[in-house]
């Protein structure tokens, strides 16, 4: 005797849910998953302020100066069994960081405000980069001050536990240039949510650093010209040779009035990609964060 099938085998197919906005998570509307997957990335940090005006050493000289690029967003990923999670979560997506004021002198000016964290339960988090450091000076003769911020790190709520951001080379007495904003590290993360719930270990990712602002200045005859020090590139975020998940560090752009390349490189965030191949990324500096999960049947 030969036993037949009724019908088809039915298959539940994988979702993945991006939040772009805090929000809460019914877990009731899922009864049919039993894994979960979530990503939550920070919010980077904003530009320090920059100024523009005579330079105070030097009156006939006009000078503009950017601050440093804020800190890229942290990053967390952890996987588990849907049904230890709390039928309600909170889900809190960072926002970015504030650019700082710019202004005609060097006490006009204030630094960028940090990024917020970004968190799913509470027990996936990841930090917001820290704001950039404010341009301190409107001459060409004195040191700069006009930092990149420090990335966040997955894991954590308060801003700035990342990748060190760039730091500006001195002008006095030696000319040297400024250092790029190192690449936030992507490794494997000692947090552990409940025990046993963990189907792989979790991942933790630092924020690149921001970028050192430049400079750049125009004599009362002559055409506008750079200065050491220039300004620099940010880092990488998240990056490891393994994990497709790092955001890219951003260059030196130009500024749209004076056309040189003095604003500050932003610093790389990271991305969702492994829960659903987007390549788009979050929290580099000056943007949001993210909070995603990707629910599967086993």
């Amino acid at each position: 005797m030969r036993l037949g099938l009724g019908g088809p085998i039915a298959k539940t197919d994988p979702v993945v849910l991006v939040f772009t906005g805090s929000t809460t998570f019914d877990k009731t509307a899922y009864s049919d998953y039993t894994n979960y997957d979530v990503i939550a990335i920070g919010a980077g940090g904003g530009r320090g302020g920059g100024c523009e005006g005579s330079d105070t050493n030097h009156p006939l000289n006009t000078v503009r100066n950017y601050g440093g690029a804020g800190g890229g967003g942290g990053f967390h990923r952890v996987r588990g069994l849907l049904e230890v999670l709390s039928d309600s979560i909170d889900v809190t997506v960072g926002t970015p960081g504030s650019d700082g004021d710019d202004g005609t002198d060097g006490t006009d000016t204030t630094d960028g405000s940090d990024g917020t964290y970004s968190s799913f339960g509470g027990f996936c988090i990841a930090s917001g980069g820290e704001g950039g450091k404010r341009a301190v000076s409107c001459s060409i003769d004195e040191d700069m001050e006009n930092d990149g911020g420090n990335g966040g790190l997955g894991g954590q709520i308060d801003a700035g536990h990342g990748a060190i951001g760039g730091i500006a080379g001195f002008v006095n007495p030696v000319d040297s240039p400024a250092a790029k904003g190192m690449d936030g590290l992507l490794y494997t993360g000692p947090y552990e949510f409940t025990t046993g719930s963990f189907t792989a270990e979790g991942l933790v990712g630092e924020g690149g650093g921001g970028g050192t602002g430049g400079i750049a200045f125009k004599p009362p005859t002559a055409d506008w010209r750079g200065h050491i020090p220039w300004a620099t590139e940010g880092g990488r975020g998240s990056y490891n040779s393994d994990e497709a998940v790092f955001g890219a560090r951003g260059y030196p752009f130009l500024d749209p009035d004076h056309y040189m390349a003095i604003g500050p490189g932003s610093a790389g965030g990271a991305r969702i990609t492994p829960l659903n191949r987007s390549t788009k990324t979050y929290g580099k500096s000056g943007e949001s964060g993210v909070v995603a999960i990707r629910l599967t049947k086993e």
